[in-house]
C-alpha cells in the first residue's frame, strides 16, 4: 500500500493550490474510478518462493490500485513463457487477478510444489497483466513480475550471520562488483524471505562508479546445501537493471558441519546480456 500512499499524496498537493483570495480549493483526487484515471502497481516485481522438502509453500503477490471502484475489478494473467524456466508441475499460477470491490488491492497467490522437478534447481516463472492496452483509463510502469521457486532445507537462525569481511577473489571487469575488502554485517532477511533462509547485507554495486544508488541489499539463499544468488537488480543500470545478478553456473556449497567461518559466493552478473556477455563472480567471506 505504500506506493498508493505516495501516488495518493502526490495527487493531493497537485490537487490543492491557493486561489488569488487565498483560500485553498478542496482536493481534486477522491480515489473514485468514475472521476480519476487509475493507475496499477506490483508491490514488488521480484519474489521468492521457497518450498520445504516434500511439501508446498505460497507466496502472495500484491497488485495496488490507485483508485476503488464499486464493483470487483479482475485482470487476465499471462505467463512470460520465453522468459520462465520453470516445469509446468512445480507451480500453479492464477489466470486471473480480482480486485474486490471498493478495494485498492488484490492477490495472487503462487502455489510451489517439492517434486523431483524442483529438487537443486531454483526455477523462475515470469508474468504480467495482459490486456490494458484495451483499456483507456488505465496506465502501469512495471507490468511485470519474476518469482524464483526453490527448495528448502532448515537452517539454524545463526548459520551465516554477523560481520564478516568481503573479498572478489574472481577476475575483475571495469573494477570490482561488489564493495570488496569490506566487512558487511550478514543478516537473515525475513522481509524477502519469510523462511529466514535468505541472508541478505549491504554493498555497493561497481564501486568505481560509485555512487550509483549508494549502498544497497544484496541477496544469498540458502538452498539445501547450496548457496544461490537469486535474480535482483543492480544499482548501476546500463541498459536495464532489472533482474542484473542471478545464480551461477555452478553454485557454492555449504556444509552445516562445517561451519560458516569460511565461504564462498558465486554469481552471474549482466545475467540479460544488456551490456555484454555474462560473467561468473566469485566473492569469499571470512567471519570477523
Amino acid at each position: 500500500m505504500k506506493n498508493i500512499f505516495k501516488l495518493f499524496l502526490t495527487l493531493m498537493v497537485i490537487g490543492t493550490f491557493s486561489s488569488c483570495d487565498d483560500e485553498v480549493d478542496k482536493v481534486i483526487y477522491d480515489g473514485e474510478i468514475s472521476s480519476n484515471r487509475t493507475f496499477l502497481s506490483f508491490e514488488k516485481t521480484v519474489y521468492l518462493l521457497p518450498v520445504n522438502v516434500d511439501s508446498e509453500g505460497t507466496v502472495d503477490i500484491i497488485l495496488n490500485s490507485s483508485t476503488r471502484s464499486g464493483s470487483d475489478r479482475t485482470f487476465n494473467i499471462m505467463l512470460n513463457v520465453d522468459d520462465s524456466n520453470a516445469n509446468e508441475d512445480i507451480y500453479t499460477l492464477p489466470t486471473t487477478v480480482t480486485i474486490p470491490a471498493n478495494s485498492y488491492q488484490g492477490t495472487i497467490t503462487v502455489l510451489g510444489i517439492d517434486n523431483d522437478d524442483l529438487d537443486g534447481n531454483q526455477q523462475t516463472i515470469k508474468f504480467s497483466l495482459s490486456d490494458l492496452s484495451d483499456l483507456s483509463n488505465i496506465d502501469m510502469d512495471t507490468n511485470e513480475v519474476t518469482v524464483n521457486i526453490f527448495e528448502v532445507c532448515p537452517v539454524p537462525d545463526t548459520f551465516f550471520t554477523g560481520m564478516y569481511l568481503i573479498e572478489q577473489v574472481s577476475a575483475e571487469i571495469d573494477g570490482p562488483t561488489l564493495s570488496t575488502g569490506e566487512i558487511v554485517d550478514v543478516y537473515v532477511d525475513e522481509e524477502l524471505d519469510p523462511s529466514g533462509l535468505t541472508r541478505s547485507f549491504l554493498t555497493l554495486n561497481f564501486p568505481n562508479y560509485d555512487p550509483c544508488g549508494g549502498y544497497v541489499p544484496f541477496s544469498v539463499s540458502l538452498i539445501c546445501n547450496e548457496l544461490i544468488v537469486p535474480a535482483q537488480d543492480n544499482a548501476c543500470v546500463c541498459v536495464d537493471g532489472t533482474n542484473w545478478f542471478g545464480p551461477a553456473s555452478t553454485n557454492d556449497t555449504y556444509n552445516l558441519t562445517d561451519g560458516d567461518t569460511e565461504l564462498f559466493v558465486s554469481f552471474t552478473d549482466d545475467a540479460n546480456m544488456d551490456c555484454g556477455p555474462t560473467a561468473v563472480t566469485r566473492y569469499k567471506f571470512t567471519k570477523q
